[in-house]
């Protein structure tokens, strides 16, 4: 594309505001509606002619949701959005450096989902998840992504049926000790809904330096694992391990969000069912035997009374939660 198509898409957009603005330049306002699509001001779009990409006109006179609507489907229907879609999802959800060939299966998904629909991301999804090198491509040792630390937390609460804590807001939601929720980014460099710009929260070329750009490779996530970030995030998911639990016998823990180890808690007594039960759930039994050797080596040395069968069970959490193997997702 050229800077007249970015101009004249810029152009495409113009006349639009939140909905009940009142005025389409009125300036940001309290309590602005972000949950609704915006509306447009007719007397303040751009309503001449405009060439978009691939060569495509859109005629003078149409209204801003006309020209919006043209527009999109322009972009929609651009042959690089199937590779550039299909690329970076299946970075996110399988692997950062997937193949060509694994990139063009799915792009072919994303073009024709077998009956002629074009965009269906569902059966995109599907393709990427079932696709031969999403589901043997572990044997490959540049297979796997980083873990993003938000989604670590998410896969906490998931594993051990993470119940409201007493403090919830009035909204149910699954509140977390300071910082908020919302503000995890102090903690882990990225909170949900909370990317500094349009990007997300790294650029999906990312490489950090040593063994990875060495081999040519990219490593997105990375781009957000700062010292501080991997200091504070690894103690906010070990505190909430080891702290915010359902039998914990301080009952302020249990103001935020806490887990139950009640499944893991009725097999503690036996470590090799334990962690039978927290490869399986944690780690897609990808555990390596010298992982498993230190682990058991350190819940083996612990009683077995009430006390310590807790401990078990959040030592042996906590240790996966901080190891590598656990951070690269594979």
């Amino acid at each position: 594309y050229t800077q007249d198509q970015i101009e004249a898409l810029a152009r495409v957009f113009t006349g639009w505001n939140y909905k009940d603005a009142g005025v389409w330049d009125r300036k940001f306002f309290s309590s602005p509606d972000l949950i609704s699509p915006m509306e447009p001001f007719e007397n303040f779009h751009d309503t001449g002619s405009k060439i978009l990409l691939n060569g495509v006109v859109a005629p003078a006179g149409l209204s801003a949701r006309a020209d919006l609507e043209l527009a999109l489907d322009n972009i929609f229907n651009h042959p690089n959005v199937g590779p550039f879609i299909g690329k970076q999802l299946i970075q996110r959800l399988v692997t950062s450096n997937p193949t060509p060939a694994y990139v063009q299966r799915v792009t072919a998904v994303f073009n024709n989902n077998g009956s002629g629909v074009r965009g269906d991301l569902g059966a995109v999804v599907r393709a990427i998840l079932l696709d031969a090198e999403a589901r043997s491509g572990f044997n490959d040792p540049h297979f796997g992504k980083l873990r993003e630390p938000v989604l670590k937390m998410t896969h906490l609460w998931r594993a051990f049926n993470v119940q409201r804590g007493q403090h919830s807001s009035v909204r149910g939601e699954y509140n977390t000790f300071s910082p908020s929720l919302e503000n995890l980014e102090l903690d882990f460099g990225q909170a949900v809904m909370r990317s500094p710009s349009v990007f997300n929260f790294f650029e999906p070329e990312f490489s950090p330096n040593g063994p990875i750009r060495d081999a040519d490779l990219v490593g997105p996530e990375f781009e957000i694992l700062t010292e501080n970030n991997l200091v504070r995030g690894t103690n906010r998911l070990t505190q909430q391990i080891i702290r915010h639990f359902a039998t914990t016998t301080n009952p302020t823990d249990l103001n935020p969000s806490f887990l139950d180890y009640s499944n893991e808690l009725a097999i503690a007594t036996d470590s090799d069912v334990l962690l039978d039960r927290l490869d399986l759930l944690m780690m897609n039994q990808m555990m390596s035997a010298d992982m498993r050797a230190v682990i058991k080596n350190h819940i083996d040395g612990l009683p077995v009374d009430t006390a310590g069968l807790s401990q078990r069970v959040r030592d042996a959490i906590s240790l996966i939660v901080v190891s590598p193997e656990y951070s690269v997702q594979r």
